[in-house]
């Protein structure tokens, strides 16, 4: 199961379309409250999908000083109980050198990454666990 996390459907209807077209079974999450209960009930999710630009949510996440990188939050949050789970990191930004530091997380330009690509990586991810 493939959890994908982005508040911008315009990119995440066609990520989990493609996703699924390859057999892959998806849930999908617009906050980062959604994220982490999805993430507590289901026991199924191999792989996270997170976008770092995103609304907090109510879990008391808050964002950062330039209110852009909440995803990086999340991603802390998701570390704490989940610290061996790959997690591909979407952003538009530069300097993720934080999220990049952890050997579980891949950092993914989210202007340059095609569906197809990223299916690839996601599916190679699973493959390496199964």
């Amino acid at each position: 199961m493939i959890l994908v996390v982005d508040d911008e459907l315009y990119f995440m209807k066609p990520l989990t379309y493609s996703l699924e077209a390859e057999g892959l079974k998806t849930l999908e999450a617009r906050t980062a409250s959604e994220c982490l209960n999805l993430l507590r009930c289901r026991k199924d999710i191999e792989v996270v999908i997170l976008d770092v630009m995103m609304p907090p949510g109510e879990f008391g996440l808050k964002e950062t000083n330039d209110g852009l990188r909440t995803g990086l939050v999340l991603l802390r949050e998701i570390r704490k109980d989940y610290p061996d789970l790959p997690v591909f990191l979407l952003t538009k930004l530069e300097g993720m050198d934080e999220a990049s530091s952890d050997v579980h997380t891949v950092v993914l330009s989210k202007i340059d990454i095609t569906p197809r690509e990223l299916v690839r990586l996601v599916k190679e991810s699973t493959n390496k666990k199964s």
